[in-house]
């Protein structure tokens, strides 16, 4: 039997997020390499473009380690799946006939329709969608000192948040 209940939150969120549920943090918790993997040399086409596009946008977001390629990996794979199954039912119809006459629906959009779902999955994993990254305050990435700094010069009267 699998885990009961909401998936925990990496240390590094419940930390962005100013530790809301007021838990102990674990201490000895795994700290990645943060930075891009490399690319599985297999990517072509779509894969590649989109592991070029989401591979920069999770370095910048500071989520992104070296150990997780196979995670972004998976997710561009089916991305590029994704995007045939649709090139697929475009040209084909979102229906399809049977052998014995009965209309069904074609079964490249109900891959498309579960490729959607497991991307889906991936994104709120990374916080890559609005509602996935709206709990997280800007500059999670920051170090203490910069953070401290941010604090005191917001004190003293100059930036503001």
């Amino acid at each position: 039997m699998g885990k009961r209940g909401p998936a925990k939150k990496p240390t590094a969120q419940k930390i962005a997020e100013g530790n809301p549920g007021k838990k102990p943090l674990p201490k000895n918790e795994p700290k990645p390499e943060l930075g891009i993997p490399e690319m599985p040399t297999h990517f072509t086409g779509e894969a590649k473009k989109e592991w070029d596009r989401v591979t920069v946008a999770l370095a910048k977001t500071k989520v992104l380690s070296k150990d997780e390629w196979a995670a972004v990996a998976n997710y561009c794979e089916i991305w590029e799946r994704h995007w045939k199954c649709v090139d697929i039912y475009n040209a084909e119809g979102i229906t399809v006939t049977s052998d014995r006459g009965d209309i069904k629906i074609h079964p490249a959009v109900t891959q498309a329709s579960k490729d959607e779902l497991a991307m889906l999955r991936f994104l709120c994993q990374f916080g890559l969608t609005p509602a996935s990254r709206a709990d997280v305050e800007a500059g999670a990435g920051l170090t203490e000192v910069e953070k401290n700094r941010a604090k005191l010069e917001e004190f003293l009267g100059g930036k503001k948040k």
